[in-house]
């Protein structure tokens, strides 16, 4: 889904942005690369939503509790780093 105009200035006027800056960069050449960057890592990794996270060699979807995050980042961290 792309935010329509209307809703992104509502917004960003709510957080005092400078509005037209906002929508001049997001019309960028190098902020659509990094969104096309984005999507295909999120294609890559089977992502359908958010939130979506990669730690390690770990593919997390949906909400996860701090606790288990934490879990997962200190048993990746023990594992040696994979050679490609």
């Amino acid at each position: 889904m792309v935010a329509e105009e209307a809703s992104v200035r509502r917004v960003a006027e709510t957080l005092d942005l400078d509005v037209e800056r906002l929508l001049i960069d997001m019309s960028s050449a190098a902020v659509q690369v990094e969104l096309e960057r984005t999507r295909a890592l999120a294609d890559l990794f089977g992502f359908i939503g958010t939130p979506g996270l990669v730690i390690g060699r770990t593919v997390l979807t949906g909400a996860v509790p701090l606790s288990l995050l934490r879990e997962i980042a200190q048993e990746e961290k023990a594992e040696p780093v994979p050679v490609c």
